[in-house]
């Protein structure tokens, strides 16, 4: 999956090569080459950004059609009264990513005469901002009051006097008349207490022994009488649904290299869920990124800085990246919940090239830092 690749246009496998002269030409926006290069390939270092995943546990919560009665037939106290949705936050995942460096690419030309490098590219990587939709649980919502849907009218029987004439004398004769008519919602409400109670006594029978049943599974026909119980109870107190609902985004890094970091991630509201960075005047726990240097590389950096200072030239050698070492927290409102631990990040650090008997090369395609590399005897 392109996803899953990481974009690089960098030699991502041990890669011999060759021992003749080849040039490495830096290139950068806008550049215009006029000379006549021959063949070769680019390719470009890589540079780090944040995968962030939440897991959010959501609730629906749903009224009976009876919730006005629930306390007057029943004494059930805090019936869900109208729909609610409230978002809880399960866990938060940060893993360190890596994609291709605009800034960091490089032109390797083959020698004129030799043989060509053997090359492995990665595929390119799209990692973009969005999440995970769920159903919605209205038809759940829809099926739970089914069964009362399918009872909402009654038969009624009126009986009405006709006048007639029989003989030259009006004579009053009655007339059956039937029609359906809707129940009102009370009426429905007492059906439906009634098969409450019907459930509630078949549980106590069975209980005391009255009714003569295979006592064997007495177990099972309980738990199926309590389950049809929390059902017709459920039309009065309301039902909640929870389901989990997870978002991945990129979070970027800036471009500027500092000591310290606080990058927004998003603020969180129980009624709203998770609002990408810092939601304006929002009341609720705003999730953040704190990065502190370590400076590991300051003395590799100057040492770099100075050999570069004494090379008369700088086109025959491939460059790979030492990173940066930052220490990583997760906090929450302003305190660190969680320690993630030193991460490398590349484009703080510093490139370097490699030196120029280098014979075969591996490159980290996390850090494009060099993994291992093997000189020439000559």
């Amino acid at each position: 999956m392109w996803k899953n690749t990481l974009m690089l246009l960098l030699l991502s496998c041990f890669m011999p090569l060759l021992q003749a002269q080849y040039r490495v030409i830096p290139v950068h926006r806008g550049d215009t080459l006029t000379a006549r290069l021959s063949e070769g390939f680019f390719y470009s270092l890589p540079r780090n950004y944040f995968e962030v995943s939440v897991t959010l546990c959501k609730t629906n919560r749903y009224p009976g059609p009876f919730a006005e009665y629930a306390e007057r037939m029943l004494g059930l106290s805090g019936a869900i009264m109208e729909p609610s949705v409230e978002y809880a936050v399960k866990s938060v995942h940060v893993r360190l990513m890596a994609e291709s460096d605009t800034a960091q690419q490089y032109f390797v030309e083959y020698p004129k005469k030799g043989e060509a490098l053997p090359v492995i590219w990665s595929q390119p990587a799209v990692v973009t901002e969005g999440g995970i939709g769920f159903p919605s649980p209205n038809a759940q919502a829809r099926a739970q009051f089914e069964m009362y849907d399918n009872y909402t009218l009654v038969e009624k029987v009126d009986t009405v006097y006709e006048q007639r004439m029989v003989d030259s004398v009006p004579v009053m004769v009655p007339k059956i008349r039937k029609k359906l008519v809707e129940k009102t919602t009370a009426q429905r409400a007492e059906e439906a207490l009634a098969k409450i109670k019907s459930i509630r006594e078949a549980q106590w029978l069975l209980l005391t022994g009255d009714h003569e049943v295979d006592f064997s599974h007495l177990e099972q026909m309980l738990s199926e009488l309590k389950k049809e119980e929390e059902t017709y109870l459920s039309l009065y107190s309301g039902f909640s649904v929870t389901e989990e609902e997870e978002v991945v985004f990129a979070v970027r890094l800036p471009a500027d290299k500092r000591d310290g970091y606080l990058i927004p991630l998003f603020t969180f509201t129980p009624d709203e869920g998770i609002v990408r960075g810092i939601a304006a005047k929002k009341e609720g726990e705003i999730y953040q990124l704190a990065l502190d240097n370590c400076h590991y590389t300051d003395a590799p950096a100057n040492m770099s800085e100075q050999r570069l200072q004494q090379r008369k030239s700088r086109n025959s050698n491939l460059y790979c990246r030492v990173p940066e070492y930052y220490s990583v927290m997760l906090m929450r409102s302003s305190r660190v919940i969680r320690e993630l631990g030193v991460m490398p990040i590349s484009q703080f650090g510093f490139v370097c090239p490699l030196p120029a008997r280098t014979r075969s090369v591996e490159l980290d395609p996390l850090t494009g830092a060099q993994c291992d590399i093997i000189f020439s005897e000559k």
